[in-house]
């Protein structure tokens, strides 16, 4: 039994210094600058094309194992693949936020923004009405998406303020619309 041990052990210890040999001559390669084949450092020249190996020094990295605490949270709450897909919109989200700060946000992209986030974020969602509204506050569908926004978080104060002031740009449309079909009367007549 002890003679088991002992030829184990010497086993082990030829193992480990072959190993050792083995991963040393791997460390210190040649590459072969046509053909990208790796040789060991016993080699000068490619046994391929011919061409001289350029002598580097390979070094194993190892990835690291330890995540974030918010990310290790965010996995054990949401999982993995729901984790990737919220961090992928808050990039999209943040992508809107700076074209917008940027004014390259146009009228009908920043329409498709709201109604696409509308029922998902509510952050996101005004401040592209903010935004919109600053540049059109006359647009009875700005309003309207306003007032739909107000009504959906049970703020009826604001929600009736932007109906009042839709309601007053269409009779003010419809007065102009009037007026202007009393002048082609006239004109016809």
């Amino acid at each position: 039994m002890t003679n088991n041990k002992r030829s184990i052990g010497f086993f082990m210890a030829v193992l480990a210094i072959y190993l050792l040999v083995l991963t040393d001559s791997r460390l210190n390669a040649g590459v072969c600058p046509v053909c990208k084949q790796v040789y060991s450092d016993s080699y000068n020249f490619c046994i391929i094309d011919g061409a001289p190996l350029n002598k580097t020094q390979i070094v194993i990295v190892d990835t690291p194992k330890t995540k974030t605490r918010l990310l290790e949270k965010s996995e054990k709450d949401y999982g993995v693949a729901e984790t990737t897909r919220r961090m992928q919109e808050e990039e999209v989200k943040t992508s809107i936020k700076n074209e917008v700060k940027q004014n390259t946000f146009d009228y009908g992209k920043t329409l498709k923004a709201i109604r696409l986030y509308f029922d998902i974020d509510k952050k996101i969602t005004l401040f592209l009405l903010d935004y919109i509204y600053e540049r059109y506050p006359e647009d009875i569908e700005v309003l309207k998406l306003f007032s739909s926004f107000y009504i959906s978080i049970d703020d009826y104060g604001k929600a009736l303020k932007y109906l009042d002031k839709a309601e007053k740009l269409i009779e003010k449309k419809i007065a102009e619309q009037d007026k202007n079909n009393l002048a082609n009367e006239i004109i016809k007549k």
